[in-house]
């Protein structure tokens, strides 16, 4: 899961700042006031997962202070979860293997006991607030049985290309190649969905069309392999590539490439056919609601907050569903034709992300809306959201708050940010 993050000259954080985000558990808030950067977290997140990073998310002060514009994550796995997320067969193979990772985790870890006198000013503001974090994490969690990998990307200016970075024990440095291929494997194991406040029907479409995606048993990718028969996608590959090759001939100076490897890329691979099928079936259907229990009203008609909340819907009832209830049993009518049934899938892998779920809701409804968002962390990997409404810290007693607010350092306003411990 997702314990922190390190924000530098991204959107309104200029200052390198450390954010604490769980103690180690899966339901994870984050409140302060408007303007405090809580959104960002979520958005940097997202960007580390899902790319779109572009140059207005940078912090304008890092051009003339000639700042980094960075985001780092930090990561918690038990030794068990570190095997199935690095695709491991057991401990040992996964120490031999991650060397780095191990080493880095430890320098990491060793912050617990930092002496703070003996860092720079430039420094000292997010390793104390790693030390803090650190040392409530360390109440609730056994730092012998867990790793934690940090991992996040860089650019030197506006318009450079993305770097891989992670953090040692004080500091930032480029990731190398063996490290690349282990954050490779933990962005691949990892579906973080965001849902962010303003939700406009395109972003509702592609968000609930993935959900779905991700969310539904790898029955159906397998029933789609099947269908289409392996011999049959190398000939479509086949016929592909050689019409890439004749059209490189005609445009004469120019040419179609692999954007890495030409033999790896030119092709479609099973993967990305199964999800285009099945994003493009549902795309194509027009999500309604059954308001007041009296009409259908579809999704292009409905608020941002509804949308919202619809998402959360959706994703509550695919990892709730009975499966013995919605799926069929085989009846002589059907005979011996397989029916494609409605399974629900490892959520462990899932980490959605909701900016402000309260908002445009009725107090009313926060409380169920937040109620629903904590039995999905109870499932899957965790929820990370941001919040005005107060009214669920007393309510759920299995969770972390962190605080962002800004403190005054001379004339200047930095981001600073507490974790609450657990509510």
């Amino acid at each position: 899961m997702i314990i922190g993050a390190f924000l530098r000259y991204v959107k309104n954080y200029q200052a390198t700042t450390y954010i604490p985000l769980s103690n180690g558990k899966a339901f994870s808030g984050i409140v302060g006031p408007n303007g405090a950067g809580k959104s960002t977290i979520l958005e940097s997140i997202n960007i580390f997962f899902n790319g779109g990073f572009h140059d207005g998310f940078i912090n304008n002060n890092s051009v003339s202070n000639r700042g980094v514009p960075t985001i780092c994550i930090l990561f918690l796995f038990s030794k068990e979860q570190a095997v199935k997320v690095f695709d491991e067969t057991d401990w040992g193979s996964f120490s031999e293997k991650n060397k780095s990772i191990i080493e880095n985790s430890e320098k990491i870890k060793s912050n617990l006991n930092r002496d703070l006198s003996s860092i720079s000013p430039s420094q000292k503001g997010y390793i104390k607030s790693l030390k803090m974090h650190l040392m409530f994490l360390s109440r609730d969690v056994d730092f012998d049985d867990t790793v934690i990998v940090s991992a996040g990307i860089s650019v030197e200016k506006k318009g450079s290309p993305l770097k891989n970075i992670h953090f040692y024990s004080d500091g930032f440095t480029e990731s190398s190649s063996d490290v690349d291929s282990s954050i490779d494997k933990l962005k691949s194991f990892f579906r973080y969905i965001y849902v962010p406040r303003e939700l406009n029907i395109s972003a509702f479409d592609s968000l609930s069309s993935d959900s779905i995606y991700n969310l539904l048993d790898s029955d159906i990718n397998e029933y789609i392999s099947r269908s289409l028969g392996g011999r049959r996608l190398e000939e479509i590959n086949g016929q592909l590539r050689r019409l890439m090759e004749k059209m490189n001939r005609v445009l004469d100076g120019y040419a179609f490439k692999g954007r890495n490897s030409a033999s790896r890329e030119a092709y479609i691979k099973k993967a990305s056919l199964n999800n285009l099928l099945i994003t493009e079936f549902f795309s194509s259907k027009l999500l309604h609601f059954y308001k007041d229990g009296n009409s259908w009203l579809p999704m292009e008609l409905m608020s941002s907050g509804e949308r919202q909340k619809a998402m959360v819907d959706i994703i509550y009832s695919l990892l709730y569903f009975n499966e013995e209830d919605i799926n069929e049993k085989p009846s002589r009518r059907s005979g011996n034709k397989k029916e494609l049934n409605l399974k629900k899938a490892d959520a462990s892998h899932i980490i959605l992300a909701i900016d402000e779920p309260d908002s445009s809701l009725h107090i009313s409804a926060c409380f169920e809306q937040f109620s629903r968002l904590k039995k999905i962390s109870d499932v899957s990997s965790q929820v990370l959201f941001t919040s005005h409404w107060y009214g669920y810290i007393p309510y759920l007693q299995d969770g972390t708050t962190s605080f962002i607010g800004t403190v005054s350092l001379g004339n200047e306003e930095h981001n600073s940010a507490i974790i609450l411990n657990s509510v």
